[in-house]
């Protein structure tokens, strides 16, 4: 197996933080505006200072993914001292990363493999899928292998959201004033998912039973299921709906495990600091095959 970077902008939340550790990722950082303050993510601001402005300002954050130019001095510095690259994108309907990256890799053609993957979604889903090429890059047989892996894993993954408030989505132009004012008014919490890489209002709830019904039911429609992640505001300590949530998946899951994660703040400028989610990998269905095959 040849030796490969794996790369992912910042819009990926990693359920295990401990993935950022690995010698074969790089993560390129999204640029924030706040005001008339720019800079990158992580560095010129913190997570802790982007969760606290999208608690306390909602709609005032805005983030702008890798440029093509910053994605081409990473694949050039990567080609250097790696065999090929797999690149992992926020969804190219909600951001430009996916594009800056293929304009880069174009340009670099013919001088290290470079392999590009829309995870058709954001955050915790994201993440997921960046988690599974890490731990795939070191088994693959090939580098295509690989890629091909990494892409049936984003197009198993899938994820489900509700959002307590309302003000974010209707500042970024996601909800007219008028449901977001209904939605105040009756305590309804809109319940988003991915779909053809937008996130699309799914349905609502008002109470948290409600919500984590409606989180029970998504995850009742898998055959099998391979990874589930549970997503929610930054902080160190399960919501009361994460807490209902892990006991009714306990009794419909005996055995699985559930990772608990912060969802990436790129999203929470999208929904707001008080919404959480499932994700969940759907289990690779077994090919079936001629019994005269050889």
């Amino acid at each position: 197996m040849p030796h490969v970077l794996i790369v992912t902008d910042s819009g990926a939340a990693l359920p295990d933080r401990s993935v950022l550790g690995v010698t074969n990722l790089t993560v390129a950082l999204n640029r924030v505006t706040l005001g008339e303050r720019t800079g990158y993510e992580g560095t010129d601001f913190t997570v802790r200072q982007l969760w606290e402005t999208a608690r306390t300002q909602p709609g005032a954050l805005r983030f702008t993914p890798p440029t093509t130019q910053e994605y081409y001095r990473l694949f050039q510095a990567g080609s250097a001292q790696f065999d090929a690259i797999l690149s992992i994108h926020t969804s190219s309907q909600m951001s430009a990363s996916y594009a800056n990256a293929q304009k880069a890799a174009e340009r670099l053609a013919g001088t290290c493999p470079i392999g590009l993957v829309d995870s058709r979604a954001m955050s915790a889903s994201q993440g997921v899928v960046v988690q599974e090429a890490v731990a795939a890059s070191r088994t693959m047989s090939s580098f295509e292998a690989l890629v091909r892996h990494v892409r049936s894993v984003a197009a198993r993954v899938f994820a489900i959201y509700y959002v307590e408030s309302t003000e974010t989505m209707l500042a970024n132009g996601m909800l007219s004033a008028e449901h977001s004012i209904l939605a105040s008014m009756l305590g309804v919490k809109p319940m988003l998912t991915f779909d053809e890489g937008h996130l699309v209002t799914t349905g609502k709830a008002r109470t948290r039973s409600q919500v984590v019904e409606q989180l029970i039911e998504f995850a009742s429609g898998f055959d099998a299921i391979e990874q589930v992640v549970i997503a929610q505001p930054e902080g160190a300590q399960r919501t009361e709906t994460t807490r209902l949530l892990v006991n009714r998946l306990s009794d419909l899951l005996p055995g699985q495990s559930f990772q608990i994660c912060s969802y990436a703040p790129s999203m929470a400028a999208l929904v707001g600091a008080h919404a959480g989610g499932l994700v969940i990998m759907s289990a690779q269905k077994e090919e079936a095959h001629d019994a005269y095959e050889d």
